[in-house]
C-alpha cells in the first residue's frame, strides 16, 4: 500500500516526535516553575534560565569534574537540590524584596535580573568555556516496540518532568501551603491581613520554583 520511502519517511517523523515529546517535557517543567514565580511575585525574572544553566553545571563538576562515581546523579541531587533551593530563596529576599519597598519596582526587578542573567552567562564562560559540557546518560538501552525505538534515556525525561508537573499542581491544590500560595498570587494584600507571611511566601516560592530546574538535572545530557 505505502513506498518503503513512504515508511521510512513515517518513521523518522515518528523518532522526531518522540524526541520533541522528550524535549518538550523538560521546557513545560521550566515553565511550570517560571509561571509559579511571576504568578505569585509578579517579578519576571529573567535569569531564570540561567539558574537552570547553574543547576546543570553544578551536575558536571560533581560528575565529571570530581568524578563522583558511586550513586552518582543521586549525590548529585542530594546536594545540588538544597543549593539551588537556597539559590532561589536568596534572590528573592536579598534582592528582589528590597525593590518591592520602591516605586516601579516591577521595573527595577527587570533590569536587576536581565543583568544577573548576563553576568551569570559570561561568568560561566568564562569559568567553564564555551565548548558543550556533557553528561554521562542516566539510562543505557533502548526499547523497541514493533517498529518503534523508544531511548530509555527519553522515557525517563519525560515521565519525570510529567511527574513533576503533576507533583507541583497536587502540591498548590492541597496542601495549606499550597493554598496559602495561590491566596498570595489572588490577593496579597488580603492574604497579609488573614495572617499569611507573604515575604515568607514569595521567598519559599523562589525557592520551591528553582527545584523543578534540580528535579532535571538527572535526564539532562548537557548543561
Amino acid at each position: 500500500m505505502f513506498s518503503e520511502d513512504t515508511i521510512f519517511l513515517f518513521y523518522e517523523i515518528s523518532d522526531v516526535f518522540i524526541a520533541g515529546l522528550s524535549n518538550g517535557s523538560v521546557y513545560a517543567l521550566m515553565a511550570v516553575g517560571m509561571t509559579l514565580v511571576y504568578g505569585v511575585t509578579k517579578a519576571f525574572n529573567f535569569a531564570y534560565g540561567d539558574f537552570f544553566n547553574m543547576g546543570g553545571y553544578f551536575a558536571w563538576i560533581l560528575i565529571v569534574g570530581l568524578g563522583i562515581e558511586f550513586g552518582g546523579y543521586l549525590v548529585t541531587l542530594v546536594i545540588v537540590l538544597p543549593l539551588l533551593f537556597a539559590v532561589g530563596y536568596g534572590l528573592e529576599k536579598f534582592l528582589i524584596a528590597p525593590l518591592r519597598k520602591r516605586a516601579d519596582w516591577e521595573n527595577k526587578v527587570m533590569m536587576l535580573t536581565l543583568g544577573l542573567a548576563l553576568f551569570l552567562s559570561n561568568l560561566y564562560m568564562v569559568i567553564f568555556g564555551s565548548q558543550l559540557k556533557s553528561l554521562p546518560p542516566l539510562l543505557d538501552g533502548i526499547l523497541e516496540v514493533g517498529q518503534f525505538v523508544f531511548a530509555y534515556q527519553d522515557l525517563m525525561i519525560f515521565f519525570m518532568s510529567l511527574g513533576g508537573i503533576l507533583l507541583f499542581g497536587w502540591v498548590l491544590n492541597n496542601t495549606r501551603t499550597g493554598m496559602a500560595v495561590r491566596a498570595v498570587a489572588q490577593n496579597p494584600a488580603g492574604a497579609r491581613i488573614v495572617g499569611i507571611p507573604i515575604e515568607r511566601i514569595f521567598a519559599a516560592n523562589s525557592g520551591v520554583a528553582s527545584l523543578s530546574r534540580s528535579i532535571l538535572l538527572v535526564s539532562l545530557r548537557s548543561p
